[in-house]
């Protein structure tokens, strides 16, 4: 499935902004945590009982290991702790704590 197609992705970007480059950035940052985790059907994703921190970490670490600037990693991990707060997911900051963008 292609992140354009997806209901989920398109609600939250909707309802996240309406400023053109954010939400580019946001779109982005939600199709390479889909590709690292080699989710096809995005729109499932929330019923497949994954362990969301987890998910999240393997990203971080992906996007670390891609070189990315640390600007670039923050927004992607920040659209996606937005999509899945979104969707009723919360990430407890000492889980997240130590995480470094550099």
């Amino acid at each position: 499935m292609d992140i354009k197609d997806s209901a989920l992705v398109e609600r939250f970007i909707q309802r996240k902004t309406t400023k053109k480059n954010t939400k580019k950035a946001y779109i982005c940052g939600l199709k390479k945590y889909f590709e690292i985790l080699e989710i096809d059907n995005i729109d499932n994703y929330f019923e497949m009982n994954r362990n969301y921190t987890d998910d999240v970490w393997r990203v971080a670490m992906a996007l670390h290991d891609r070189n990315l600037a640390p600007k670039t990693q923050r927004v992607h991990i920040t659209a996606i702790k937005g999509f899945l707060e979104r969707n009723d997911v919360e990430i407890k900051r000492r889980e997240w704590g130590g995480y470094s963008y550099s």
